[in-house]
């Protein structure tokens, strides 16, 4: 995955937020039925490609990876994965609980949130997923292969990342 180039445009209210959005016939992710503190605009720099998004924001990064023209794009709960070239909307998902982090293993991109993981390849598919009981503390790819994880329980668990098959702790 190469490095991107992108513009983030927030702004201070709904209103003038949608406002932009409308005007520029942007499709706007997220929900507005929820109490929300951020509204941003993201524009790819070289394409014709912009997204709007409204969410709150609990202080974790917006998670932002391209690979040719495929979109992953994580923000509070929303996981959006989109083909920027034709707009098409590969995956979307509400996670259960907030997106802490992508990582890039490989030909993999996996989402780790705060009640679950999900795996996907890095042209969209969806592989696999599994959800936790409780918070996951701390995680670490080890030998490009096994996804480590750790729960506020002191559990640990480890996951083929291809597979998703549970290998132990």
């Amino acid at each position: 995955m190469g490095q991107i180039d992108y513009i983030v445009k927030s702004y201070d209210s709904e209103k003038e937020f949608l406002e932009v959005a409308n005007l520029n016939n942007l499709k706007v992710y997220g929900n507005l039925e929820d109490t929300n503190n951020t509204y941003q605009i993201i524009s790819f720099i070289g394409c014709d490609f912009a997204i709007a998004i409204a969410y709150y924001d609990c202080n974790l990064e917006l998670q932002i990876k391209l690979n040719n023209n495929i979109l992953f794009l994580g923000f509070e709960r929303n996981f959006i994965c989109i083909n920027i070239s034709s707009s098409e909307i590969l995956y979307e998902k509400n996670t259960l609980s907030v997106i802490y982090e992508f990582l890039i293993v490989n030909h993999l991109l996996i989402v780790i949130c705060e009640l679950e993981v999900y795996v996907f390849s890095i042209d969209g598919k969806y592989i696999w997923t599994i959800g936790f009981i409780d918070i996951i503390e701390d995680f670490k790819v080890i030998d490009d292969t096994f996804l480590c994880i750790q729960c506020a329980n002191e559990e640990e668990y480890r996951y083929d990342i291809y597979t998703g098959k549970y290998v132990g702790n």
